[in-house]
């Protein structure tokens, strides 16, 4: 038997496990950046690309939610580290 969870979502249309895919310039915007800085990060196969049902580049909701997180890992141990950069050199 499901929870009474699952079952809701199997019984209610509008909700759906699916996860969207992004066009371009969406996620670009998600993410703070341009267009071009997309494009040019799944050219050198940072990001994983797929394209919509229209054919054009997309990148998957799950990639996106990942690639997010890691972006915004990687930005707070940068900044961490420079600020423990300065302190050191200041004292």
């Amino acid at each position: 038997m499901k929870c009474a969870c699952c079952w809701r979502l199997q019984q209610h249309p509008r909700y759906s496990r699916k996860v969207p895919t992004f066009p371009v310039r969406e996620a670009a915007s998600l993410l703070g950046v341009s267009p071009d800085t997309v494009r040019r990060w799944a050219h050198m196969g940072r990001i994983e690309t797929t394209t919509d049902a229209a054919g054009r580049l997309a990148v998957d909701g799950v990639v996106l939610a990942r690639f997010a997180q890691d972006l915004a890992e990687s930005v707070a141990a940068t900044t961490a580290a420079t600020i423990a950069t300065t302190a050191g050199s200041a004292g």
